[in-house]
Parts: structure tokens; sequence; C-alpha cells
């Protein structure tokens, strides 16, 4: 079953466009009818669920269509505040196939976007939402994350509040329990009879597909460094690629003396902190043990001293021989 697909289906969907008269929701109708018959369990998960368009009337087609075959429980997943905010901001720049704007040169000649420093992007997302009128906007644009900030919401507790208006049962699993993670949400989420299937057919091992971070740094790096003149602009020369020799090239070599970063001040820092553990307790309110909290915690201060909330500073950087050195070196290592 393509979930994207039924995801673009109801981000359509309309008295113009209904979507329960597409294919793909047909079929999906006619799968649902199928398990249900056979007395199976179904669980559908995307994230894209929860980046659709939200109106009433897709949530209320797509709870309906589940209820007419199955009782429906909505399973959430929980992160800390502040981890998923470092994830979104690398999601937003992640150059995947279907952004050409982070996969182009910035300028003229490519017309490709710039990637910034997590600073600046935390800066503008701070100003955003401190703005009620940005959350029509972020909700019509899908941006749950956006919205929940906007309300001072945890994105899972955003979640749930709209689910509860379409579902007896909706359930937030915390990520940071003790164990595997798609295993505890398997287990809270599926029906004791299925998880157990799911585990035997696995081998004891409860499937998951990572989405790994990418490294932005040398992207930043490297388009600094085309601006400044110091390689050649060349078709073989594409930008994706050029950052990913960078990143090599610069761990093998290194820099002399301290590595300049680019971080969060210090009482941005704090400030983080305190807002993340805030939204913890809001998200289980009455059962988030002290030892939970100081989990919390340990976990953003180790973030923040392995330079989670930094970049490299390529100003500072390109100021050096040896960095524009190692740029104008590019020619040379990017074979046609």
């Amino acid at each position: 079953m393509d979930t994207r697909r039924l995801v673009g289906c109801l981000d359509k969907h309309s008295t113009e466009h209904p979507c329960d008269r597409k294919p793909e929701w047909i079929h999906l109708e006619r799968t649902l009818a199928a398990l249900a018959a056979q007395n199976h369990s179904v669980m559908i998960s995307d994230e894209a669920l929860s980046r659709m368009k939200i109106n009433h009337d897709n949530l209320q087609l797509l709870h309906d269509t589940l209820g007419r075959h199955f009782r429906v429980q909505v399973a959430i997943v929980y992160r800390y505040y502040y981890s998923w905010l470092l994830s979104q901001y690398n999601e937003h720049y992640k150059p995947l196939p279907n952004r050409k704007f982070y996969s182009r040169w910035p300028g003229d000649d490519e017309g490709g976007s710039y990637m910034h420093p997590f600073v600046d992007w935390y800066a503008r997302r701070q100003a955003e939402r401190q703005h009620p009128e940005n959350y029509a906007k972020a909700v019509a644009k899908g941006n749950y994350q956006l919205a929940a900030d906007i309300l001072d919401l945890h994105p899972a507790r955003y979640l749930q509040k709209m689910w509860e208006n379409y579902s007896s049962s909706v359930i937030i699993v915390n990520m940071h329990q003790e164990g595997d993670v798609t295993a505890n949400f398997a287990r809270e989420a599926l029906p004791a009879p299925v998880f157990d299937v799911l585990v035997n057919w696995n081998g004891g091992k409860v499937p998951g597909r990572p989405n790994p971070s990418l490294n932005l740094d040398f992207d930043m790096l490297a388009v600094k460094g085309r601006e400044m003149g110091l390689f050649q602009k060349s078709k073989r020369l594409a930008r994706r690629p050029v950052a990913m020799v960078l990143e090599k090239v610069f761990d093998k070599v290194g820099v002399e003396g301290a590595i300049p970063f680019q971080c969060l001040h210090e009482f941005d820092v704090t400030q983080l902190l305190n807002r993340s553990l805030a939204l913890e307790r809001s998200v289980f309110p009455g059962q988030t043990p002290t030892i939970s909290l100081e989990r919390h915690e340990s976990d953003f201060q180790q973030a923040n001293r392995t330079k989670k909330f930094c970049n490299l500073d390529t100003e500072e950087l390109l100021a050096t021989d040896e960095v524009q050195e190692l740029l104008r070196s590019l020619n040379s290592v990017i074979k046609d």
C-alpha cells in the first residue's frame, strides 16, 4: 500500500476533488475490507500523515474509512523537544532528490538555495512562533511543527489534541524509555498477538527504517568557497558531490589548531533546555518521574558538549590559508 499516494490524495481532498473516489482510496477500502474479513489487525505508519494539509474533512474521511472496518487507535511518538528541533533543522535543509534547490549551486547560473547554520534557523524559528497570525499559514501548509510551537505545545501533544477529535484512543509512545525504540512502539501500539507475530517473523527483531541526519556544514563551506572563487565553476563539480568529498578530505587532512564553531548563545541554550523539559512535563502530566527528567537533561548536556547546536564557522575557516588551499584542490580530487 503506497501511503504517500494516500497522503497526497488526502491533501487534495475537497468537495470538488473527493479523495474517496480516487483509485488509491478505492484500493484502500477494498484492502481494509478483505483484511477485516480475515480478522487481521492493520497498522498504517508514515510520518507524512502528520504533514498533511490538515482540515476537518480529510481527517474525518481517514478516520471514517478505517472505522468502518476496525477499531481505530492513533499512536504518536514522543521525542525530546530539543532533539526533535535538531532533526527538523536537518530535515529542512537535507538535499533530498525532490529538492533541486539544495542540489544546485546558489546564484544566477543554477538558482539553488542557501543552507544556513542552526543558530540562524533557530533565531528565525523563535521569531516565527511569536506571531499568532502564522498559525493559520502553518496549518494550511501542513507544518504542524510550527503550528505546535505557536500554540506552545510539544508536537506530540499537538497531534494528540488534534486526533482526539476523531478517535477515542490516542496514545503517545515515549521513544526515550528503556529498550529498542521500534520494539517499544510496536509493543504499545499493536495488539499483543500481532506484535508476537511481527517479532517471530523477523527473527526476534522489529524492523525499522533509519532516516539519518546529514552533515550540512560542508555544503555551507563548499558554497562559500565557490563564491570566493577558490575552485572553478564546472558541470562536473556538482554541489552535493563537492560537499561529500570536502567532508572526507577535511576529516582526513584536518585543520591545525582548534576548529572554529558557530554555536547557540549560552542564554539560548539554557532557554532551550528549560523549554524542552517543560514540554515533557506537559506531554506526560503527573507521569514524568524525576529520573526521566534527569536523563532528559543529561542527554541535552551531552548534545551541547558534542556541538549538536553548532555548525562549523565557515567565515573563520575560509580565512585560513590551509582551508583555502584545500578548496583549491577540489578540481584535482573530483574526476570526470
